[in-house]
């Protein structure tokens, strides 16, 4: 769950884990005077909206009026949690808010006078990692099976930033991009549409053993070679011996 102000081209968030949002935790943004109470919170959830003429009971950024819960999925990024929130501010102004994991906009508020009438964003979202460097999409392309609409490959054109350095890389199967430990694989795309902008979905893998396999050659290549002239020196010596 993140709170955050904009300033310039820089975001300041504030950021709650979702194993504290139980039903009945409050959580205190002291900062910006502000109260939460969480009615509910489902790690797995359907959203619904109101039909004509319901009024909708909560202030949601997408118009969000009612969350259902659903089973865990097995695999976890198939999870969409929602939740529901009981918000004050520090003059008692109280209002019912409903966040869902997959909504684009983050809710907006304006914060009283008091605290400078700053505009705060709100949202349920993924746990962020910043890595200190950005990759710059340039160009995406896919490649489609014959006579049909389901792509074979596809690969990204991007470029590295960090710092002084500078430069571009190719991503795609079988080929990912190994930097700062980490390991970048091209996973999946959002095709844009209606002059919409393309995306391109990477996984981030951490591997920590990912030296062993190389450890173990040399230890095994070590161990060979050992033997090898182990037993090249008994066939000299007994060579000199004849």
């Amino acid at each position: 769950l993140a709170f955050w102000e904009t300033k310039g081209d820089s975001n300041f968030v504030s950021a709650v884990d979702a194993s504290y949002l139980r039903p009945g935790k409050e959580i205190e943004i002291s900062k910006y005077g502000l109260r939460f109470t969480v009615d509910a919170y489902y790690r797995n959830a359907l959203a619904f909206r109101m039909g004509p003429g319901q009024n909708n009971p909560y202030q949601s950024a997408s118009g969000i009026g009612a969350l259902e819960k659903k089973p865990l999925d097995k695999m976890a990024e198939r999870n969409i949690p929602g939740m529901i929130l009981n918000m004050k501010n520090n003059q008692g102004e109280k209002k019912q808010l409903l966040l869902y994991g997959a909504e684009q906009n983050a809710f907006e508020f304006q914060l009283t006078e008091e605290y400078h009438s700053k505009k705060i964003h709100m949202q349920l979202r993924l746990k962020h990692y910043p890595m200190g460097f950005s990759l710059t999409l340039l160009d995406f392309r896919k490649k489609l099976h014959p006579a049909t609409q389901i792509p074979r490959a596809f690969e990204s054109d991007v470029e590295l930033h960090d710092g002084p350095i500078d430069r571009k890389v190719k991503i795609f199967m079988n080929n990912p991009l190994r930097y700062q430990d980490m390991t970048y694989f091209q996973a999946s795309y959002a095709q844009g549409s209606m002059g919409a902008a393309e995306q391109s979905v990477f996984a981030v893998v951490d591997n920590p053993g990912r030296t062993m396999p190389y450890i173990s050659s040399l230890t095994i290549f070590g161990g060979m070679l050992l033997h090898f002239l182990l037993s090249l020196g008994r066939f000299i010596s007994k060579q000199r011996q004849k």
